[in-house]
């Protein structure tokens, strides 16, 4: 059989002007703003602050423009630290290969560069595995395919436009962290009729991705995997419909107790009719913190809504509305977030391979007294490529 193998890539080259000191959340000092809470639940933390840190995204992966400090010593990484200036950036340099044995076999993988300043001593700069896995089609005559290694979610459709390239806009969704988180395991999806779609996956952890609270990873302490279901249609005539419902259920990565089991569920749809795209997608999540370990107590839900125009075959004008609603205890801190987050942009594709992106956010904290200043513009220049070459065996 053939061997074809390809590398790709892209350069993301950005600039972010955060407002005020560029952090997105602040302490509620002696409960002052949000009080006990219900059931005086807001008391059982020593640290609560208000406001959503990871809002005030400035790039394709939601990184916030400054982090703050939350005053507990806990060791973190900030690598823009922007300090509310405006900054260049160079958001990341991604590069990929695979391999095709013939058409039923195959191999991906990526890595992640991203140059930030390091601090006290420490390597600023990062060096991450992206996706890393083998695919296999067992059936010439279906598109089922088996995935095992480090793959995409398979929760939704916002994972889709991981990647700067195929975003139309500059920032993800205030609910990408529940979304987009990359998972290691095994996967089966494909189709039937064209018309259903069908993915399966038992990985070691879910597709959260919460800054401040680490509720999945790549390796599990408790034996149990996560299960990830998502089940769509997709209607092509008169207009092309898009809609799934996807579901997830397991026991944190961290949690040696097997039987503290979170779960979350969403819907996703799309539209595309003419030079109007329209995309929607909702999710709730709920992580328990109980067990043997006190690990990070999650309850959330909210979703977006991305209406898209094309005028000209080039240009995509986009508005999103996103909202987010979540109580995230990642002992000793509090994160209480009601954050409604409006964004207006634009893309301009130069060429086949470069395009400019540019965006503004602005971010409503829900409730008496919560309001930080903390809107974003940023911009983004993004050059991809795609190489391949056959080798006869």
């Amino acid at each position: 059989p053939e061997l074809t193998a390809w590398h790709d890539g892209y350069v993301d080259v950005g600039w972010f002007d955060a407002a005020g000191d560029g952090v997105a959340y602040a302490r509620d000092v002696a409960h002052r703003v949000l009080g006990p809470g219900p059931d005086g639940r807001y008391l059982e933390a020593p640290w609560v602050f208000y406001g959503d840190p990871w809002a005030n995204a400035v790039n394709s992966q939601g990184d916030s423009a400054d982090l703050g400090l939350d005053r507990t010593n806990v060791d973190r990484y900030d690598g823009i630290a922007s300090a509310g200036r405006s900054s260049f950036l160079l958001n990341r340099v991604h590069l990929g290969v695979g391999v095709d044995r013939g058409e039923r076999l195959g191999a991906r993988a990526g890595v992640n560069l991203q140059p930030r300043t390091g601090r006290l001593g420490r390597a600023g700069d990062m060096v991450a595995v992206d996706t890393a896995y083998v695919v296999w089609r067992p059936l010439e005559s279906s598109d089922l395919k088996v995935y095992a290694g480090r793959m995409e979610s398979g929760f939704g459709r916002e994972y889709r436009y991981r990647h700067a390239p195929v975003r139309v806009g500059v920032t993800p969704s205030i609910v990408s962290r529940y979304l987009m988180g990359l998972q290691t395991g095994v996967r089966v999806r494909g189709t039937h009729r064209r018309w259903l779609g069908y993915s399966l996956a038992l990985t070691n952890g879910g597709t959260i991705t919460e800054g401040f609270g680490h509720l999945s990873g790549d390796s599990d302490r408790n034996g149990v995997p996560t299960t990830t279901a998502r089940l769509g249609i997709l209607a092509r005539r008169p207009l092309r419909v898009e809609a799934g419902v996807s579901g997830q259920v397991g026991p944190q990565d961290a949690q040696p107790d097997p039987t503290v089991v979170g779960y979350q569920v969403g819907a996703d749809a799309r539209l595309d009719a003419g030079m109007l795209g329209v995309e929607a997608e909702a999710v709730v999540s709920h992580q328990p913190g109980d067990g043997t370990q006190r690990t990070e107590r999650l309850d959330a839900h909210g979703g977006y809504l991305d209406v898209q125009l094309r005028p000209k075959p080039r240009v995509v004008l986009h508005a999103r509305v996103d909202w987010r609603d979540a109580e995230l205890l990642a002992y000793p801190n509090l994160y209480v977030s009601n954050v409604v987050r409006l964004t207006g942009g634009a893309r301009v594709d130069l060429d086949r391979h470069l395009c400019v992106k540019v965006e503004y956010l602005h971010l409503a904290e829900v409730g008496p007294g919560t309001r930080i200043a903390d809107d974003v513009a940023t911009a983004s220049l993004v050059f991809d490529f795609e190489t391949r070459h056959l080798e006869l065996q």
